[in-house]
């Protein structure tokens, strides 16, 4: 479901010309790579009925991927698309906090 995931927001940023010509599937450890050459990751936390969703994890996994390129040379697609507004709104705001407070960012 993932990888279907990844070409949906693949195919709808190529289409709006947001991020080049040609969106390609990216190297190893990325999902895409776009016109211009800029590797990315796409990351589409899920908010599963039953379950819920888990912020804590989205943004581990967030700063997991930042950390493994820390050169900066890798970019973060967030498809929020699944989210409840209120989901979306906090893990905006703690990621924003995290991000900010983190060092290395």
């Amino acid at each position: 479901m993932s990888s279907l995931l990844e070409t949906m927001v693949a195919f709808a940023l190529e289409e709006n010309g947001i991020l080049g010509c040609i969106v390609k599937r990216g190297p190893a450890r990325t999902d895409l790579e776009d016109g211009w050459g800029r590797k990315w990751d796409v990351k589409t936390p899920p908010h599963t009925e039953g379950i819920g969703f888990n912020e804590e994890s989205a943004i581990h996994s967030i700063l997991r991927k930042l950390n493994e390129f820390p050169d900066g040379n890798v970019g973060i697609l967030q498809d929020v698309s699944f989210l409840h507004k209120e989901n979306y709104l906090g893990l905006q705001k703690d990621l924003k906090t995290d991000l900010t407070t983190t060092k290395n960012f």
